[in-house]
């Protein structure tokens, strides 16, 4: 970046990209969407400057980021860039993802997650269990490194991030950049589709961190489950599975929350 971005400011081309790009990177964070990387500058981009600003502790924000100042520092503007994959790795794209992906798995056992979280998740399933429930654990710790390669695919597909500004993953052999932009794009959306994937993935979850587990829940008839202090609870209700909320209220007292109602098999430390 040499110039200044943001309503009022110089605005060459690269200086905004490199700052939409940047600012993406604390989207999450922010609260705000993803920015579109096209250079532009817009409504949304001096909004995201804005709550950045503020977020870094400047009391009157401006919406401008200068070359070298303090904010652009905290955007890792000034930092040197990341290490990139070497151009000789193999390209991006469907026959990459058939290729490759099976190395880094996700988990699907209990045991793969982080303690005190694993206990508690055993103590609530054996209660399950013990009272007639049938559960199956689809997944629980989430590969890092998987996450990367999903969270690239998209920032990339999405015109997020500009494919050479793709970061290299430990392990991972791919190369990003295509013949051109588009090419790179279309290679990214042929491994989101693949990854079946509908959101920007999180680099920042429970699931990463072992403190998560999707799990499939159901019953017949009344269900008479203890609670983690031993008292017994009946549920008579509908529905007879994992998104009955006196069902999550025996969870909770097993540390194990259920928070999302448009993912009923997601439970996790936080609920979240």
């Amino acid at each position: 970046m040499k110039g200044t971005v943001g309503i009022g400011g110089q605005n060459a081309l690269d200086d905004v990209r490199e700052v939409q790009a940047a600012l993406n990177k604390f989207v999450d964070r922010m609260g705000v969407a993803p920015l579109k990387v096209d250079g532009h500058i817009g409504r949304k981009t001096d909004t995201a400057i804005r709550i950045f600003q503020k977020a870094a502790g400047m009391p009157l924000p401006d919406g401008i980021v200068t070359s070298n100042g303090r904010i652009a520092a905290a955007l890792g503007l000034n930092a040197p860039k990341p290490a990139t994959v070497a151009a000789s790795a193999p390209l991006s794209g469907s026959a990459w993802w058939h290729a490759n992906q099976a190395r880094w798995p996700n988990e699907s056992r209990v045991d793969a997650l982080s303690e005190p979280f694993r206990g508690d998740v055993k103590k609530f399933v054996k209660a399950l269990m013990d009272a007639g429930a049938t559960v199956t654990v689809n997944a629980t710790t989430r590969s890092m490194t998987r996450a990367k390669i999903m969270r690239y695919s998209w920032d990339i597909a999405k015109s997020l991030i500009n494919a050479e500004d793709a970061a290299a993953i430990d392990g991972v052999d791919i190369n990003w950049v295509h013949e051109t932009p588009q090419k790179s794009r279309q290679a990214a959306q042929e491994m989101v589709s693949l990854f079946a994937i509908k959101k920007q993935p999180s680099l920042n979850s429970n699931h990463l961190r072992g403190t998560a587990i999707d799990m499939t829940i159901s019953w017949v008839g009344d269900l008479k489950i203890k609670q983690a202090n031993g008292t017994e609870t009946t549920i008579s209700t509908a529905p007879r599975n994992g998104t009955n909320a006196k069902l999550h209220d025996v969870g909770a007292t097993y540390k194990v929350l259920h928070k999302l109602p448009d993912d009923p098999p997601h439970w996790s430390v936080t609920g979240r």
